[in-house]
């Protein structure tokens, strides 16, 4: 009996009741040689009856979720920090400039100790600022590496629990 193209025929060729995989599997029951099988089949629900209610989903762990937001609120209060901790070098600014202009050291760059003292303590608050704005560049550029990392680490979470259903 020669099948037509397109519908698979499991008998193929063979003449009809010559093909038979090993083993008698009644109608409805596990045949190994099915594609697909997996175990018995289930029995008929009874006429009329209801079926179960189905359980409640399972509500998602948000971990990620989670652990990303503290690591933003982590980088947030270490630049908020690192801003307004750095404000006061004024006062150390202007006691090193009295130490540095002290004995006659403003002679080389100043006019006199006076300028000397406005004048270092000034460029000592400008290099502080500086400094300050290195720092936080570099927290930011931190702060954009972990973010990334902890996406690319997401992605590769994400696509292969797709794959694997």
């Amino acid at each position: 009996m020669m099948s037509e193209p397109g519908n698979y025929n499991p008998q193929g060729n063979y003449p009809p009741g010559s093909y038979n995989p090993p083993g008698n599997y009644p109608q409805g029951s596990y045949n190994p040689y099915m594609a697909g099988a997996a175990g018995p089949m289930p029995p008929a629900p009874a006429p009329g009856a209801v079926p179960p209610a189905a359980a409640p989903a399972k509500r998602r762990k948000r971990v990620f979720m989670w652990f990303f937001i503290a690591v933003q609120v982590i980088f947030l209060i270490w630049l908020i920090a690192g801003v307004a901790g750095t404000s006061g070098s004024g006062a150390s600014a202007h006691t090193q400039a009295i130490q540095y202009c002290a004995n006659n050291g403003w002679k080389v760059l100043y006019k006199s100790y006076s300028d000397c003292v406005t004048h270092y303590g000034n460029t000592l608050n400008g290099a502080s600022d500086v400094g300050k704005g290195i720092g936080v560049g570099l927290v930011i550029a931190l702060w954009v590496a972990v973010d990334i990392i902890l996406g690319i680490g997401r992605l590769i979470v994400v696509f292969a629990r797709r794959g694997s259903k």
